[in-house]
């Protein structure tokens, strides 16, 4: 009787390990940890041999060393042809470690806009972290706690 339990948990856990993570953990170079999205993640949105994807790849690798406004512009390049959650977020990140808050904030509130729209729940709670870490770096105290609730 116990395996016969076991079998439907096992299916679970398996059919979960398949599908790849569309959230990280990023250290930014303040030492803050915020959500970003990962390559799956953008893939899951849209062609992902498209123009969009290549832009999206080449703002990945500029990030990845680093250079966050090359990969800002490929962000908001890839948005242009491809209005993603994943690229949204990406971008707010680039541009918070580069202490843009402003533009960083109007990142992750549009953001924030589509996933709500989309009521995906996991992209909210990523937007919304990261739109109070925003804020509070802009002194907006009473909006980034709003934002945290």
């Amino acid at each position: 009787m116990r395996p016969l339990v076991l079998l439907p948990l096992t299916a679970l856990c398996l059919s979960c390990a398949e599908t790849p993570p569309r959230l990280e953990s990023f250290e930014g170079p303040g030492g803050v940890i915020a959500p970003r999205a990962t390559p799956a993640a953008f893939a899951a949105e849209t062609d992902p041999d498209g123009e969009a994807a290549g832009l999206f790849a080449a703002a990945e690798t500029h990030f990845a060393a680093g250079r966050y406004r090359e990969a800002a512009g490929r962000y908001r390049e890839s948005i242009d042809l491809a209005p993603t959650l994943a690229a949204r977020l990406n971008l707010g990140i680039a541009l918070l470690s580069v202490s843009e808050f402003a533009p960083a904030t109007a990142a992750f509130r549009s953001g924030l806009d589509q996933s709500r729209r989309r009521d995906d729940q996991a992209f909210i709670a990523a937007f919304l972290g990261n739109l109070g870490n925003a804020l509070a770096n802009q002194n907006n105290l009473d909006d980034a706690l709003a934002a945290f609730k």
